[in-house]
C-alpha cells in the first residue's frame, strides 16, 4: 500500500474511533428506540417527530432512524420488492436482501458507499434504521451496525 494510500484509509477511519460508546435515543412520536454511537453529531429533530439522523462531521457515516405510518396499507412484501429494485436499477453491487415476516433488509454498495437500511413492520407504521457510509470504513461499521440493529426496539 502506497504512502498516500495508507494517509487516505487513515483519514478516512479517523471519524470511527477504536472503542465506540452508544447512547439510547427514544422516538417520543412512535415510541421505538435504538442505540446510537457517541461520535455521531445529531441533527435537528424534523417538527413532525418522526425521527432523527446522526453523523460524522465530514458526511463518512450518516445514520437515520424513523418512522411513519403506512397510509398506502402496503404489504411488507412489497415494500422490500420496491427497495430491492430502487437499488438495483441504481447500479448497486454487492447486493444484500432479506425478507421475513415483519422486516426486511437490504444493503448494498454505490460509487465508494455502503448503504444499509432495516425496516420493520408492526401496526401498520413502518419504522426504518437507515446507514449510510464511506466504503472504506467497512470493517469498522459492521459491527457498529450490527449493534445499532439489534438494539432497535420498535415502538407502538
Amino acid at each position: 500500500m502506497s504512502l498516500i494510500a495508507a494517509a487516505l484509509v487513515l483519514a478516512a477511519t479517523q471519524q470511527v474511533p477504536a472503542k465506540v460508546t452508544y447512547k439510547p435515543y427514544l422516538n417520543s412520536r412512535f415510541g421505538f428506540s435504538v442505540d446510537v454511537p457517541t461520535f455521531l453529531k445529531a441533527n435537528p429533530e424534523p417538527e413532525n417527530g418522526d425521527g432523527l439522523s446522526w453523523q460524522t462531521k465530514d458526511n463518512k457515516v450518516i445514520l437515520i432512524a424513523y418512522a411513519s405510518n403506512n397510509v398506502l396499507d402496503e404489504e411488507i412484501s412489497e415494500m422490500h420488492r420496491k427497495e430491492e429494485s430502487s437499488a438495483k436499477k441504481s447500479g448497486a453491487k454487492n447486493l444484500y436482501s432479506v425478507l421475513k415476516k415483519d422486516w426486511f433488509v437490504v444493503s448494498y454498495s454505490l460509487k465508494g458507499r455502503i448503504s444499509y437500511r432495516k425496516v420493520w413492520i408492526a401496526n401498520q407504521v413502518s419504522q426504518v434504521v437507515d446507514f449510510d457510509y464511506d466504503q472504506k470504513l467497512a470493517k469498522q461499521m459492521d459491527p457498529i451496525v450490527a449493534h445499532v440493529v439489534k438494539s432497535f426496539n420498535p415502538g407502538k
